[in-house]
């Protein structure tokens, strides 16, 4: 046989081999995430040794439910990259949500290290080089659509430079009495609350009461954690780099209907260990966060809530945001809806499962129009001057060019075109929040059942990094 023949024949069966694993990889992985209860047993059949030890068991299968819980069932769509130690891959969920997952591989297709990050549908050729008006008529169209099949329950609203492109309500914010959702309905916004701790910090930074690279402990000398107060720097803890994990356990269960105080919530973890040494890996946590409402609490003299009121909200104007307690109601707030897995298919309040008051690391509300407002005064100098602001959102460590996570906001890029903002989930919630700096638009999706703002922030997102201007 020819030797050139040969040379390609083998070339050919090297690729198909390599094909093969990356799918194999993904496909192992994939199983994995949608085998039910199964996924609580953390074994060395799935995850190496070191990466179950570095996580927790518990920790790691507490992060797999929270992502099936907000996905659903997984495919995979697509080899990204790969090699023989990683393999990226983009995946579809069954609500309609996108992502790009990234493995890294030990011998066996056993899982040293993950990533799993959000991403808009691949986009359709019909979809690229639109002006603002055609992503004005898909937009119409797309929820249309979802409305018509019972899909979508909030406020949409999408701007460019300030100036309102679409801006619609739908639902219900109440269903019990017939109260419909408006633009200025304030819907909780779960973790995207983390965005007003982050610039809430790097105020206190621009005036000099704190450096990112100050430890706890500097501003809670009697913070109860040694571990946490010698080694934990407001650097790490705006990064989710500090090895502190979520404080959703049996004692929040017990007492969340009577916390009225970040001290409070704070009871609740103080004396956790950490997961891992501080600034060796991320992990997300909603301790973090709380943490710097301590800190902003000690550097002010204020309470959080009215730090955030007096320094955002009101300099904003967003009269229809706060952190309302559950039992407030001149607010006019959305109730949150959600339909349990073991009930028939009708939704529930979520009441039952929120807390008293949201925290610094979320669970707060706004309006769709107060977000607008906020985009605006985060831009033009209101609330945080340039310089700073950029410090803030701009992703850190190695994943700077192609985006990453910030000082709570996520830096995120579609089709190379940079956005900021933070999203948020749970059980009757959710919403997301972007702005694209170069091009001017801003977006805000709010819902008040959970499942339903991420997939059209996700849709809107590919059409405006595909738009022309």
């Amino acid at each position: 046989m020819n030797k050139l023949l040969i040379a390609l024949l083998v070339v050919v069966l090297i690729q198909s081999t390599a094909n093969a694993t990356e799918h194999a990889a993904a496909n192992h992985f994939v199983d994995y995430w949608n085998m039910g209860e199964q996924r609580n047993e953390i074994t060395t059949e799935v995850f190496t040794q070191d990466f179950i030890e570095r996580r927790g068991a518990t920790g790691l299968a507490r992060i797999m439910n929270m992502l099936y819980d907000d996905n659903g069932d997984i495919t995979v769509h697509s080899i990204t990259s790969s090699d023989a130690e990683q393999i990226t891959f983009m995946a579809s969920s069954e609500r309609d949500k996108w992502m790009n997952i990234t493995l890294d591989l030990a011998p066996g297709l056993k899982i040293n290290a993950m990533a799993v990050a959000r991403s808009g549908a691949p986009p359709k050729a019909e979809d690229k080089n639109l002006s603002s008006e055609e992503v004005v008529i898909r937009l119409q169209q797309y929820m249309a659509d979802r409305v018509a099949k019972g899909e979508f329950s909030g406020s949409i609203l999408l701007a460019q430079n300030g100036r309102p492109l679409f801006a619609e309500a739908y639902g219900l914010a109440d269903i019990e009495n017939g109260r419909e959702n408006t633009l200025d309905t304030p819907i909780n916004l779960g973790s995207m609350n983390k965005m007003f701790t982050g610039l809430a910090v790097t105020q206190l930074v621009a005036q000099g009461k704190l450096a990112f690279t100050d430890t706890v402990g500097k501003h809670l000398p009697d913070y109860p954690n040694q571990q946490v107060r010698d080694r934990v720097t407001i650097h790490h803890l705006l990064t989710h780099t500090s090895g502190m994990g979520s404080y959703w356990t049996d004692e929040y269960e017990q007492r969340k209907d009577s916390i009225t105080t970040v001290g409070e919530l704070a009871e609740l973890f103080v004396e956790e260990s950490l997961d891992f040494e501080p600034g060796a890996q991320q992990q997300y946590s909603n301790c973090g966060p709380v943490v710097l409402g301590l800190i902003i609490e000690e550097i002010t003299g204020q309470s959080y809530y009215d730090y955030i009121r007096k320094h955002i909200y009101t300099p904003a104007g967003m009269p229809h945001s706060d952190h309302y307690t559950k039992t407030e109601s001149a607010s006019g707030k959305a109730n949150g809806y959600f339909v349990p897995d073991d009930s028939a298919g009708e939704l529930v309040s979520n009441e039952h499962i929120r807390g008293n008051i949201g925290s610094p690391a979320g669970g707060g509300y706004a309006s769709a129009n107060d977000l607008l407002a906020f985009a605006t005064a985060l831009y033009d100098g209101t609330l945080i001057d340039p310089d700073y602001r950029e410090q803030m959102t701009t992703a850190k460590g190695s994943r700077n060019d192609a985006g990453g996570y910030a000082y709570l906001y996520q830096d995120g890029r579609v089709n190379g075109k940079r956005y900021v903002g933070h999203n948020g989930g749970a059980p009757g919630i959710n919403a997301d929040f972007s702005v694209f700096p170069e091009s001017g638009y801003a977006l805000v999706v709010l819902s008040n059942t959970n499942h339903n703002a991420s997939p059209v922030a996700d849709q809107l997102r590919q059409w405006i990094g595909y738009a022309v201007d």
